[in-house]
């Protein structure tokens, strides 16, 4: 998108917010009508339909300070609550938990939710395929369809750790025949 078109697209999308016209709410079901647009000045109505197919998508768009727009994915993946719960079925990752007390320099930690972390980072248990799924959803996303494995290792790593993570990557990425043309 050029500058200038960012600068509209900026202007517009402040002007809706202002307004209020922007704000839609999506439902457990799917996104609710968007209702009429007679009130939305004509050349903003695309843009208006636009914001609104993203907020039911999940995504909200943030003035990022820097004359730029961010996306920010708002929907919760129910495979991090999954992480969450099953850690105390791996034992790799119960006798990880045993050894936090005793680090020298503490790189994993138990916060007050009890959830073991890696630098900040949810630690995945290697069961019930937890993480071939963290990689199918990163792999098969609606924002980025079939990326390669750096991009979905650096997308991966913001959220979740476990041994062998990039190797994991690579092979499942290379297992995918769209990914591989």
């Amino acid at each position: 998108m050029a500058s200038s078109e960012l600068k509209e697209f900026k202007e517009q999308l402040k002007d809706l917010l202002e307004k209020g016209k922007a704000n839609v709410v999506a439902n457990a079901l799917g996104c609710r009508s968007m209702g009429s647009l007679a009130h939305v000045e004509a050349e903003k109505r695309q843009l208006t339909r636009e914001i609104h197919q993203l907020d039911c998508l999940g995504i909200r768009l943030v003035d990022s300070g820097n004359g730029g727009v961010v996306l920010q994915n708002t929907e919760k993946s129910s495979l991090i609550a999954e992480v969450k719960e099953r850690q105390y079925e791996d034992p790799e990752l119960v006798e990880l938990r045993e050894r936090v007390p005793q680090q020298k320099k503490p790189v994993l930690e138990l916060k007050g939710d009890g959830v073991l972390r890696y630098r900040g980072r949810l630690c995945v248990p290697d069961i019930a395929g937890l993480r071939d799924r963290i990689m199918s959803e990163a792999h098969y996303s609606w924002y980025s369809i079939h990326p390669g494995s750096t991009k979905i290792y650096h997308d991966i790593k913001e959220v979740y750790w476990w041994n062998d993570m990039k190797k994991n990557i690579v092979e499942y990425v290379d297992q995918c025949l769209v990914a591989s043309r």
